[in-house]
């Protein structure tokens, strides 16, 4: 059985973690968000079973998913995973800590 990984944000270091994420056995990633739609339909190419939306709420409020990772900009990071953290979802997010 896969686990699987929702992830928000596809940006520079989000396209790097789906890459990984997607070819790891045992793990898949079914959804995918960001807010850029050229990125959306630039990376909808190339990995295909992915379904990539815009709304961050599909991927929050998704219960088939094992976990969420948020690779948004930092100033995004706090409210992502409050609303995760709400809903008992287990999330990581990508982020430098001071």
């Amino acid at each position: 059985m896969a686990v699987k990984i929702g992830q928000i944000g596809i940006g520079a270091w989000g396209k790097n973690l789906l890459r990984t994420f997607s070819s790891l056995p045992g793990v898949s990633v079914p959804i995918a968000c960001d807010g850029d739609a050229a990125q959306l339909s630039k990376l909808a190419t190339s990995f295909k079973g992915v379904e990539f939306t815009s709304d961050p709420e599909k991927i929050i409020s998704d219960k088939s998913l094992d976990a969420v990772v948020i690779a948004t900009p930092p100033a995004s990071h706090f409210e992502l995973a409050a609303k995760l953290s709400k809903r008992a979802r287990m999330y990581l997010w990508k982020s430098r800590l001071y």
